[in-house]
């Protein structure tokens, strides 16, 4: 018997599950699940913004973030925390997801299927918010051309909701074959959101990603989405740049810019693009400010 068919575990168990609880206990329990859900999310930003803070010589972008855009990243935010409650409550409570006692295998199997799913899943829901027709729920987002943690939140809720069918749907088929467990949800949900917030930290993060380096051909550094903010197009990927890669929208000098945030050589404008081979760039120097 493996350590997650233990008593211990069926513990776990019970007090992820939602009590059968009567309608008019239904508002205690939301904000039970709300303030529970959003103490997780400061911590991550906790994190993000003192690396920020530490992290700050190995900037991307070297140009000034206004107060209004971090006032409205705020709003944005709290509008967002509040829709992603709504559906993990409503999930929940439904029963649509329960948790199982499962083994280490299935964990590892539902979090490699939801990884796969989630990536491709993004890339092309990311594609079509820059098609004309539906840029308009995506706007938001590239309001943040240089970005910050919260940036992450400052999206529509239709966007929102289109990308968390996505993240949602794996979880629900796990859940189905009784093979979703509360450890596996927790790590999904940690790396989904601290990946996320990762993204847009503004900072050079991951280690040394240059050419030589494998992990450059897989992983999409902080270097990678804050260049799609700026440019609007290319790098649409989640995590991985497998997808960009595969369909020709990997922005050609994304490790040529890392590489100089690494150094503490950020950029200075916008549509800045770095070259080969001494990383000089076709833009002059100047600070400019976000509106």
């Amino acid at each position: 018997m493996s350590q997650f068919e233990s008593g211990s575990l069926n513990q776990v168990l019970e007090t992820t599950m939602l009590p059968d609880l009567k309608l008019a206990d239904w508002p205690l329990a939301f904000l039970k699940q709300y303030i529970n859900h959003n103490a997780e999310m400061l911590f991550y930003f906790m994190i993000a913004f003192g690396l920020c803070a530490l992290m700050s010589r190995r900037k991307i972008y070297r140009i000034s973030v206004t107060k209004q855009q971090y006032k409205n990243e705020f709003k944005q935010a709290l509008l967002i925390l509040l829709a992603d409650s709504v559906t993990s409550f409503f999930l929940l409570r439904t029963g649509i997801v329960h948790f199982s006692v499962t083994s280490i295998t299935q964990d590892a199997v539902v979090f490699i299927g939801h990884f796969a799913f989630f990536e491709i899943w993004f890339y092309a829901a990311h594609r079509l918010m820059h098609k004309k027709s539906f840029f308009r729920f995506h706007a938001i987002h590239h309001r943040s051309r240089v970005t910050t943690p919260l940036s992450v939140l400052h999206q529509s809720v239709f966007e929102r909701s289109f990308l968390t069918i996505g993240f949602v749907l794996p979880i629900m088929l796990s859940s189905s074959l009784n093979s979703l467990s509360p450890i596996t949800m927790f790590v999904l949900i940690a790396v989904n959101s601290m990946g996320s917030i990762m993204q847009h930290v503004n900072f050079e993060w991951l280690i040394r990603m240059s050419r030589g380096k494998r992990i450059a051909l897989i992983m999409h550094s902080a270097a990678s989405h804050s260049l799609h903010h700026a440019r609007i197009e290319g790098n649409y990927g989640f995590l991985t740049s497998v997808m960009d890669r595969l369909f020709g929208t990997y922005i050609e000098d994304t490790e040529l810019v890392s590489e100089k945030a690494w150094k503490g050589e950020g950029l200075t404008r916008l549509l800045q693009v770095v070259t080969e081979p001494d990383l000089e760039s076709k833009a002059g120097p100047g600070i400019q400010k976000t509106s």
